[in-house]
């Protein structure tokens, strides 16, 4: 993704200007092009990352650098692997260094760092010599600050998730969640030995949330959602002194919060026209769609109150870790008919059935594993201790009871099951957004839901509040908690 970055500003340390006596013997950056072979610069090493074989995420392919010179000129550079080791000590970030004996190249077409058409290639007998006068007149940062569908972001870190792992090295990741001046909220995938960059002991030692920069990320805009990934060039930045930080920090000082870890998913922003843009029906319609044969895999939208609770089987069921099929047990070890032998490596996995309704009609659904997680808001592995206790049964049943009176938009996948005997009870394929009276963000969550509650062959309205806190020195009903739109999450294990 080629994307333009304009409105640069480089940040010089607290410090008297200092005049380097050999600059005028160097070449500025933006100077730099493929006229000639013997260019001198002096620069200041801004940013260093490492280039991992993507199949073979252990072997480093080469190490990157970003390059600034006194006037905040950037350039991109790239010292293969098998001349990077003897480089290293000098090529340190924020060493002051010259550089003679490079190419100059074409810079990528796509996920290009900086803004420079050019890029710097070291050889075999490139010459990088640190300076002994390591002066302050270099600029120390220089980032393109853009809204959230750019490629460099500012924001205050709202919450983190912690190293969650897929069934390979690949999927490994954290997420985090940034918020800017407006409120708005941004979802950032760190990747691989990316998501070990920032840690969760990292931002406990901040008493309020701090104000992180994110640069060279990849912008995926899915469902008219933008929610950035890192790349192997990303570099995570926290508390920098820089003005554009100052704004965020004077917000998140007057709300004096700090960042949630959680184990839970994430649930990315969706914006209101996407939402009211999605082919709405109503469950009626939905039924009445089953009369007309639609193909095999037709997927619906609805939005429908979850009303009730289904108790006929287990919220959870032991799963293959191999091909998530349900285990059997059979001589006191657990069968995979799927994989068709006893497997060690099980799995316990949601499997929530429910009863929704809207205006029209009622219908049932089988929410299964992340997007049950996503529902209820807690690791499968918390009903699971619970059903080892005496009222294990009754404990988990009243966790699952707050979900009832709770609004949801859920995409619905026609079943061979539903073809065959116009079967009204349908599989969740995904969860678009939450209710919005749910509070996202904060310290806590409140969920102010109507119940209708049969007693005594009467009906009587009753207000309940349900509180996830994530601070217990705030009270529960505390509504100075900002309000923030819903998130949405991806398939993934997490791990602490």
């Amino acid at each position: 993704m080629d994307v333009p970055l304009t409105d640069f500003r480089w940040f010089p340390p607290n410090s008297k200007k200092k005049r380097l006596s050999r600059s005028k013997m160097a070449t500025s950056l933006d100077q730099l092009d493929r006229s000639k072979k013997h260019w001198k610069i002096m620069v200041r090493i801004s940013r260093t990352w490492e280039v991992f074989d993507f199949e073979d995420g252990d072997k480093r392919i080469s190490l990157d650098l970003i390059l600034l010179d006194t006037h905040g000129n950037q350039m991109h550079a790239t010292v293969p692997e098998e001349d990077a080791l003897k480089h290293e000590r000098v090529l340190q970030e924020g060493n002051i260094c010259i550089i003679t004996n490079f190419n100059v190249g074409s810079a990528k077409k796509i996920l290009r760092p900086v803004n420079n058409i050019h890029r710097i290639f070291f050889k075999w007998d490139t010459v990088a010599k640190l300076m002994n006068d390591q002066s302050n007149n270099f600029p120390m940062y220089m980032f393109s600050f853009k809204t959230f569908n750019a490629i460099n972001v500012i924001g205050i870190l709202i919450s983190m998730s912690y190293i969650k792992e897929g069934t390979s090295s690949v999927s490994k990741r954290r997420d985090i969640i940034i918020q800017n001046e407006r409120g708005h909220q941004l979802k950032i995938t760190l990747w691989k030995k990316k998501s070990l960059e920032i840690g969760e002991d990292n931002i406990r030692t901040f008493d309020i949330a701090p104000v992180v920069v994110i640069t060279s990320t990849s912008v995926p805009f899915f469902n008219g959602v933008y929610a950035l990934s890192s790349t192997t060039a990303t570099k995570f930045y926290i508390d920098l002194d820089i003005p554009e930080a100052r704004p965020l920090e004077e917000i998140i000082k007057c709300q004096g919060k700090k960042t949630q870890l959680l184990t839970m998913p994430f649930v990315s922003s969706y914006d209101d026209d996407v939402l009211d843009n999605l082919d709405i029906k109503t469950l009626q319609d939905m039924i009445s769609a089953l009369d007309k044969k639609p193909s095999m895999g037709t997927m619906y939208t609805c939005k429908a109150k979850i009303c009730e609770v289904l108790h006929d089987f287990k919220p959870f069921y032991y799963s293959c870790g191999k091909c998530v099929r349900k285990v059997i047990r059979k001589d006191n070890n657990d069968w995979c008919d799927g994989c068709h032998t006893f497997v060690t490596d099980v799995k316990p996995r949601y499997m929530i059935r429910i009863q929704v309704e809207d205006s029209t009609h009622s219908i049932s659904l089988v929410v299964f594993d992340k997007l049950a997680e996503k529902l209820i808001l807690d690791p499968v592995e918390k009903l699971v201790d619970m059903e080892k206790q005496d009222n294990g049964s009754e404990l988990i049943k009243e966790e699952l009871k707050k979900l009832i009176g709770v609004s949801f938009t859920f995409e619905i996948k026609i079943t061979p099951f539903n073809l065959k005997d116009k079967n009204k009870s349908f599989t969740v394929s995904k969860i678009f957004h939450i209710d919005r009276d749910i509070q996202i963000g904060g310290i806590h969550e409140n969920v102010q839901k109507d119940i209708d509650q049969q007693d005594n062959d009467c009906f009587r309205r009753k207000r309940v509040l349900i509180s996830k806190m994530f601070d217990t020195n705030d009270a529960p009903n505390d509504r100075s908690t900002l309000t923030y739109k819903s998130k949405r999450i991806k398939r993934t294990t997490y791990k602490k």
